[in-house]
């Protein structure tokens, strides 16, 4: 078969047509390929986060507890000041 400048005019949507479906199948390939491993790693740091996120059911300690405690009485008369006007 001869290539000539003529041939390649002639049959320029079909060689473009299967340069395109080319690109599409290396992409797709790639797609599936590259992205698999660092999205099982994603998942797994994600199950890990969440379940040590799940685990910490009481986070309140005496440090988070003692400036509550020391301002208790403002608070509290501010409180019923504010209900005792309304």
């Amino acid at each position: 078969m001869k290539i000539d400048k003529e041939t390649l005019l002639k049959n320029q949507f079909w060689i473009v047509l299967g340069g395109a479906g080319l690109l599409i199948l290396g992409s797709i390939v790639v797609l599936f390929l590259g992205a698999g491993p660092r999205a099982s790693s994603a998942q797994a740091g994600y199950k890990d986060f969440e379940t040590k996120l799940k685990n910490q059911k009481d986070f309140k300690n005496s440090s988070f507890v003692k400036p509550w405690n020391e301002r208790k009485d403002e608070f509290s008369g501010r409180k019923d000041k504010v209900w005792a006007d309304a």
